[in-house]
């Protein structure tokens, strides 16, 4: 599993001193993560991008930290955000965006915050990782359920759409029907769309008229039939997670 981890400063110094902790925390541990930078709440609300990890400077010229977590929160119900500031004046006002910890800028101790901190946002993901082991053609595998971006039924044989902690793409196939794997899906966050395909709805950026365009780029059909749920079970989720 990819960990994508967001700096929010408008301090170069802090920054880099954040950035220079957690790699160095990761390389320890082995995990594989992808860091960015951003100088402003602005610059980073315009990405777009999607992380598992939030570190977010309260006091920032222009939109300040509460509100950037206010907007963040408004499209990622999930993603961990960590106050870094100089004072925990506006440590009530973070409540009201569910951060997950504030780190000061100023402590001598800030480098051993930051393991404790990491440590504790990690496994909070982590128990939010769910696996199954599949008896696919190529093999059995245990595949993290997340990494399943979408199943295709072909006949009587399925494939299943993977992205990999490379972002790599791939595919195995598995002699299976769509009807019976929706069954032992359907309870995890995969949604039935067509026919012919069940959507992870994590990979979800939006529902056009007869078709769904995942964060990947590829578009899936909707059936006309299935359309109106569809919607009502991916605006449900998306308002639970």
């Amino acid at each position: 599993m990819e960990i994508k981890i967001a700096i929010c400063d408008d301090e170069e110094v802090i920054r880099k001193k954040l950035r220079m902790i957690v790699e160095r925390y990761v390389l320890k541990k082995g995990i594989f993560v992808t860091t960015e930078e951003f100088s402003s709440g602005e610059d980073f609300l315009t990405s777009n991008n999607e992380y598992e990890i939030i570190f977010l400077d309260i006091s920032m010229r222009g939109m300040d930290g509460i509100q950037v977590g206010k907007a963040i929160r408004e499209r990622d119900k999930e993603v961990v955000i960590i106050y870094v500031t100089a004072f925990l004046d506006f440590s009530l006002e973070g409540y009201k965006v569910n951060a997950f910890r504030y780190l000061l800028k100023k402590e001598k101790s800030i480098e051993a915050d930051m393991h404790e901190c990491l440590e504790a946002a990690l496994e909070h993901l982590n128990k939010k990782t769910e696996f199954q082991t599949f008896a696919f053609r190529e093999g059995k595998k245990k595949l993290e359920l997340n990494s399943i971006v979408y199943v295709e039924s072909r006949l009587h044989t399925l494939e299943f759409h993977l992205i990999g902690n490379n972002k790599e793409e791939k595919i195995y196939t598995i002699n299976e029907v769509l009807n019976h794997m929706e069954r032992q899906l359907q309870s995890k966050y995969f949604l039935r769309v067509h026919q012919s395909y069940m959507v992870n709805m994590n990979y979800i950026r939006k529902i056009q008229q007869d078709k769904i365009i995942l964060k990947t780029q590829k578009e899936i059909p909707v059936s006309r039939s299935k359309k109106k749920t569809v919607c009502e079970k991916f605006a449900a989720y998306k308002g639970e997670i």
